[in-house]
């Protein structure tokens, strides 16, 4: 498999969890869609020293290096930052591709917040869709489907974000409640519509668990 701008001899070791399969959508040359396989994965202690999690790769978007500053302090490694946050509450996901020489590398990441009655998606980011790199689509999916999976697991009766105006066009696709507020972008999933959500979710992009 070779997507442009990833180098698939890329090394790195991790021992992220898979929790799901999910089929990515690439754009092509001449605008036809090519299938990319992928997982759903959630980042643990493990994973802290990843080169795939670097800030040389992830410091120049626009909140890929903010998930893994909190995701550092999280783990004790940004003691000043640990102090403004409850670690406890701070959950992190990945879309991640596999690499011919046998590990995965991150493509998207996820920021979540645990309340007691609802989750937050705090950030959201992916490394392609822009000008300089191919389209894939269904990352940001990926995401909002481990978020919904695990509120509805836990009993939570919502699901919750703030969106960019730029973003809000995705966040409508995807299927969520459009809540605007003087200028604010607020999207919701209430407990009663998780099972909906998640099934148009799993058909579109194909999300599968790992067992």
């Amino acid at each position: 498999m070779e997507i442009r701008g990833i180098n698939n001899s890329y090394n790195t070791t991790f021992s992220s969890k898979q929790l799901f399969n999910i089929t990515l959508l690439k754009k092509t040359v001449k605008g036809a869609g090519k299938k990319v396989q992928a997982y759903i994965s959630e980042l643990n202690l493990s994973d802290i020293h990843r080169r795939d999690l670097s800030p040389k790769i992830w410091g120049k978007t626009s909140f890929g290096n903010d998930i893994l500053m909190d995701f550092r302090a999280k783990y004790g490694l940004n003691p000043e930052l640990a102090a403004f946050l409850k670690p406890e509450e701070l959950r992190f996901f990945a879309v991640e591709i596999p690499l011919k020489n046998g590990s995965k590398r991150a493509i998207a990441l996820g920021e979540v917040k645990i309340r007691d009655e609802f989750l937050v998606l705090d950030r959201l980011h992916s490394l392609f869709g822009g000008k300089e790199n191919p389209k894939i689509k269904g990352c940001g999916s990926g995401i909002l489907y481990s978020l919904a999976d695990m509120a509805k697991k836990n009993n939570k009766m919502l699901v919750t974000l703030e969106s960019s105006k730029e973003a809000v066009d995705f966040y409508k696709k995807s299927g969520m409640e459009y809540e605007p507020r003087n200028m604010f972008h607020f999207f919701r999933v209430y407990y009663s519509k998780y099972t909906e959500f998640l099934n148009n979710l799993k058909k579109k992009c194909n999300i599968t668990p790992i067992k």
